[in-house]
């Protein structure tokens, strides 16, 4: 009825730590039923996100770190010298940080792994690319110091910083919507970690949560309706973009929560 689509249906990714030595992926609806882990179980799988193929995530592994999805068997898809991780996808490409050249920047590839791009080329550390709309990405740089939020052209470019308010800003996720675009993130503010918003237009910014445990790792819902975050509080919880009604939806120690679209 409203022309846009709502969070039915939707799905929602997370990694968990299962044992020593051991971090599995799992997929749940958005409400939390349904759970069901979706990497191997064999040995440390992190940092999932939605994509063609499935559920793409990072396998840590004697060698290093690769990049590879459910669609793959867990086969690697991106690899390359050092870590590899933190991938995000759109635009028929995949975009991740890598330790291949050197320290962390931000690089780009096919969806094969093939034609791997470089993005970012600088001194700093370049983590956590996030896609958003209008052929953006965000990312996280200490390129001025502390970790802070950027955002630069899909292709690469000139990145234009976005956070300047508190002293460590990391794990951006965009709301997709390219007639309110909004970044949620996880700032520290001379305490433990909390859920923001910052608006791409305005700069203005909304604290979802304080006082409220340690809470990170952001997601928006297709329709920027809801933000998903993972919790100190024990778990995955549920709010609206201003902080209100916040719902826990999946029980226990989760990291980094995305929404598929």
């Amino acid at each position: 009825l409203t022309g846009k689509r709502g969070a039915f249906g939707t799905r929602l990714t997370f990694a968990r730590r299962v044992g020593p030595g051991r971090k599995d992926v799992y997929v749940a609806d958005f409400d939390g039923n349904n759970q069901g882990r979706v990497s191997s179980g064999k040995g440390t799988a992190m940092l999932p996100s939605f994509g063609p193929g499935g559920v793409w995530y990072s396998v840590l592994s004697q060698a290093g770190m690769y990049i590879t999805h459910t669609g793959a068997k867990e086969k690697p898809v991106i690899t390359g010298n050092g870590l590899n991780m933190g991938v995000s996808l759109c635009g028929g490409r995949a975009y991740f940080s890598s330790t291949r050249d050197g320290n962390s920047d931000i690089y780009s590839s096919a969806l094969d792994g093939s034609d791997v791009r470089r993005l970012t080329n600088h001194p700093g550390i370049d983590v956590s690319p996030s896609c958003g709309p209008s052929g953006q990405i965000a990312f996280v740089s200490s390129r001025h110091g502390g970790p802070q939020i950027f955002v630069m052209s899909a292709a690469g470019g000139e990145p234009k910083r976005i956070t300047y308010k508190g002293e460590h800003n990391q794990t951006p996720a965009f709301c997709r919507d390219p007639d309110n675009p909004m970044i949620a993130f996880s700032g520290r503010d001379g305490g433990g970690f909390d859920i923001f918003t910052v608006s791409l237009k305005t700069g203005e910014y909304t604290r979802l949560t304080q006082g409220q445990g340690v809470n990170q790792d952001p997601a928006f819902s297709p329709d920027c309706r809801m933000v998903a975050f993972a919790s100190s509080r024990g778990g995955i919880f549920i709010s609206s973009p201003e902080g209100l009604n916040q719902t826990k939806v999946i029980s226990g120690a989760v990291s980094t929560v995305r929404w598929s679209r």
